[in-house]
């Protein structure tokens, strides 16, 4: 550990950034880009309704890149619960029937919640989603807001959201946990590089997490105005909703278009031989993760 040169300031004003006090957001959402990930394909999407565009991210030989490197910058503190009585109808921006942001009761905003509490709710029982499934109806997700290290992805992209859907909060919960263990609780997720890619073994959209770096000092220095935006402090909840505030809507797993034509992408994943990792990386043994 004695090759890591961050210097105190720099840690404790990142430190301080990422646990910000709640603040009041006076406006609608803020602006940010949102990450699918259908089809275990990278897609992003800026802006919203008819002026959204989304592209796929491919590399320099067009086929669509296997992993995307971001810095983490934190999550939903509580895990939400968005449950839809209607099946999907095409074209319907419709919001869900019911939803928390806690995970214990429905928001204010619901009009007519199922139930008062999340726990009696019949719809977070298992067995409730429809069909022959054993799932709820209601699902539990988590948000994520990230930014990637790619400097171009980053200027046109910006701050990033990623949901995190039920099948895929105990491996991210896992990495976030490892990151502190391979580094006797010296750093946090958010003060990484991450790799992002798919696991090969599933049939669904599943994330795998690696730690590829550690961020030196004026590195954090310059995601620390990311950490005090309203985009962050909107995704993962820490501002304090007023009655002209919307709360922030959880997206539902729906059919999406199709995406527009490439704008940016990072360079396609190595075939060969992995990359190297750093030696900051290595030195807290994060190779493995």
């Amino acid at each position: 550990m004695g090759n890591i040169t961050i210097s105190e300031d720099v840690l404790a004003a990142f430190a301080a950034a990422a646990g910000t006090p709640d603040i009041k957001v006076e406006s609608d959402r803020p602006e940010f880009s949102s990450l699918s990930l259908k089809g275990s394909r990278f897609a992003i999407t800026r802006g919203e309704g008819d002026s959204a565009v989304r592209t796929q991210l491919r590399g320099t030989d067009g086929t669509p890149v296997q992993y995307l490197d971001v810095v983490l910058l934190g999550a939903t503190e509580n895990v939400n619960k968005s449950y839809y009585a209607d099946a999907y109808q095409e074209g319907s921006e419709a919001g869900p029937t019911c939803m928390s942001l806690d995970g214990k009761v429905p928001h204010a905003s619901v009009e007519n919640p199922p139930a008062s509490n999340c726990a009696s709710c019949p719809f977070n029982q298992w067995g409730s989603a429809p069909g022959n499934s054993k799932g709820k109806a209601c699902k539990d997700l988590l948000w994520v807001a990230l930014i990637p290290t790619d400097q171009k992805l980053l200027d046109h992209y910006g701050i990033i959201r990623l949901k995190i859907s039920v099948t895929g909060l105990k491996p991210f919960s896992r990495y976030c946990q490892e990151v502190r263990r391979k580094t006797n609780n010296q750093l946090d997720f958010n003060m990484v590089k991450t790799r992002l890619s798919f696991d090969p073994d599933s049939t669904w959209p599943l994330l795998t997490y690696k730690a590829i770096g550690v961020l030196a000092g004026d590195e954090m220095t310059k995601i620390v105005p990311y950490l005090t935006s309203p985009a962050f402090e909107w995704i993962t909840q820490r501002q304090e909703l007023n009655a002209n505030s919307p709360a922030p809507q959880p997206v539902p797993a729906r059919p999406e278009p199709e995406p527009e034509p490439l704008l940016i992408a990072p360079a396609p994943a190595p075939v060969e031989a992995p990359e190297p990792v750093s030696t900051k990386a290595a030195a807290y043994g994060l190779v493995d993760l």
